[in-house]
């Protein structure tokens, strides 16, 4: 199969076998923060034709990170599916796993603002979208040393958030 080779500003020079997937782990900065994150790009994706869609997504993805945590925190605590992916992780973790998620110094410092900080992308899966395009999917986490759950937020071709999973 042939290897597109996609030059990117924040994931660097990636090497894709066309219809294979993609699972890479990557260093990247968004907003300030060096992220250690997985791209994964599905494999029926990657195509020659389909080159301009996923560049348009991968270079795309300060400004969906930052779309996404702006959605995430004006969604709670009204949105139920946010509000208990928050509060599942403000009431269970124990007080010192989350000092140290959150990097704050003591228990009554583990605020919803400072989960709000902590939250990064663990995943970056491009993958279809709901109308069956290319679209991408950030999941959310406050860590892997900390949780295994994560909250997905799932972007449209045209970088349209079109919803949020808490999942597991």
């Amino acid at each position: 199969m042939p290897t597109m080779i996609m030059r990117t500003s924040i994931f660097g020079t990636l090497y894709i076998e066309e219809g294979v997937d993609l699972w890479e782990d990557c260093l990247i900065e968004l907003d300030g923060h060096d992220l250690d994150v997985i791209l994964s790009i599905e494999g029926g994706l990657v195509y020659e034709d389909n080159r301009e869609q996923l560049m348009k997504l991968l270079e795309s993805m300060p400004e969906m990170y930052r779309r996404a945590k702006d959605a995430i925190c004006a969604a709670y605590p009204a949105d139920s599916t946010v509000a208990g992916f928050v509060d599942f992780h403000l009431e269970e973790l124990s007080p010192d796993a989350l000092m140290k998620a959150l990097h704050v110094e003591s228990p009554g410092d583990a605020t919803v603002e400072a989960f709000f900080d902590a939250l990064h992308p663990r995943t970056i899966e491009i993958t279809q979208d709901e109308d069956g395009g290319t679209g991408c999917w950030l999941d959310f986490s406050i860590g892997r040393d900390y949780s295994d759950e994560v909250l997905c937020v799932r972007f449209n071709g045209d970088m349209e958030i079109y919803e949020m999973a808490h999942e597991s």
